[in-house]
């Protein structure tokens, strides 16, 4: 057993502390959210349901926590592939908020771009923009013109223009994106590099290969920093529970490395250096391999992408669609959103100290 989970089955002990509803609710959701950020997603989802149960027992249908509940959930089965499950939580938790917020408010705008992000994944674009609009709309009424927040917006607006093939407004949004990121994140922070892939997609499908990949190795050289950056040494600092947090978060970014590895392959085969696509192919593969299960979807497609790269004397209409279709294209918002992590570890790590 982890020291976090420990942690919280501990402190739930009387006589040492009790909780209230609210408390109780925070300590599950937060444990789903770490368990989320560490790829276990069986573990996620009993911890959401337990923080679900806790105000549906109170049939308390209308608190924003439960809509909280609700929309992790749909989180978690949107990263499992069970996309229309993922649109039904998502909907529940909408359901919710339109029955208890402003029309103007932020937690709509959240509702609105997680049910986008789905159907953009389905290539239901029209409908995809739809939400991802109304999520900007609001955004753009309450948030600050620099809040990470409305890059978002930016961001995934411009990703469906993409894949509508208007690339002339796509790299519009995508440019007040990364204006708004190069102003208030890190340079090596992992949205910069979502960015950087944007406009490598975007000039991918321009047909300015050389652009392309010159956005694409910006991109991988962010995730590569961060692959190596100082999370062990965080880690190290809590001890036990440290060894445990660094195993777990070493896998984290990997698959993100793996979709640049993979991105800069499908620009060096269409620009027939074949060599080259199968190096970069090749570490897609390895690290798919180390971090992610055999059954994986993206893990199957970059194999299926290395044998036919491979094999460069064939035209291979399947590579082109595949890479397009499941590895090129990479959504914001299913993958996990940053920062969650540390505020969960926060919760757990005090946990750990007082109870251990």
């Amino acid at each position: 057993m982890f020291g976090f989970e420990k942690a919280f089955i501990l402190s739930m002990m009387p006589p040492q502390q009790t909780f209230d509803d609210f408390e109780t609710w925070n300590l599950y959701d937060q444990l789903g959210m770490l368990k989320t950020e560490l790829g276990d997603y069986t573990g996620a989802i009993s911890y959401f349901q337990k923080s679900m149960q806790i105000y549906e027992k109170k049939s308390a249908i209308n608190d924003s926590h439960l809509a909280a509940s609700y929309t992790n959930l749909g989180f978690i089965y949107a990263n499992l592939g069970e996309y229309s499950t993922a649109i039904s939580w998502y909907e529940n938790g909408l359901a919710v908020r339109q029955k208890i917020l402003p029309t103007n408010y932020v937690d709509l705008a959240d509702s609105y771009s997680k049910i986008g992000s789905v159907y953009c994944y389905l290539e239901e674009y029209k409908k995809a923009l739809s939400f991802y609009e109304k999520a900007y709309e609001i955004r753009l009424n309450i948030l600050p013109r620099n809040h990470p927040d409305l890059a978002t917006s930016y961001r995934n607006i411009g990703v469906v223009l993409n894949n509508v093939g208007k690339y002339s407004k796509a790299l519009q949004f995508q440019e007040k994106a990364l204006e708004i990121r190069n102003i208030v994140l890190p340079p090596n922070h992992l949205d910069l590099a979502d960015s950087y892939d944007n406009f490598g997609l975007i000039y991918n499908n321009m047909g300015d290969n050389l652009k392309s990949l010159s956005f694409l190795e910006k991109a991988l050289n962010i995730r590569q920093r961060i692959q190596l950056s100082n999370h062990p040494n965080l880690a190290d600092s809590y001890n036990n529970l440290g060894r445990e947090i660094r195993q777990q978060m070493q896998h984290l970014n990997q698959p993100k490395l793996a979709d640049s590895y993979n991105n800069i392959a499908w620009v060096y085969y269409k620009m027939r250096k074949y060599p080259e696509a199968v190096k970069y192919q090749k570490q897609a593969v390895k690290i798919g391999e180390s971090s992610l299960p055999s059954n994986y979807l993206r893990l199957l497609v970059w194999k299926q992408n290395l044998k036919e790269i491979q094999e460069p004397s064939s035209t291979h209409p399947t590579i082109q669609a595949a890479t397009e279709k499941s590895l090129i294209y990479f959504d914001y918002n299913i993958i996990t959103e940053t920062a969650s992590i540390y505020q969960a570890l926060c919760i757990t790590i005090a946990l750990y100290v007082m109870y251990d």
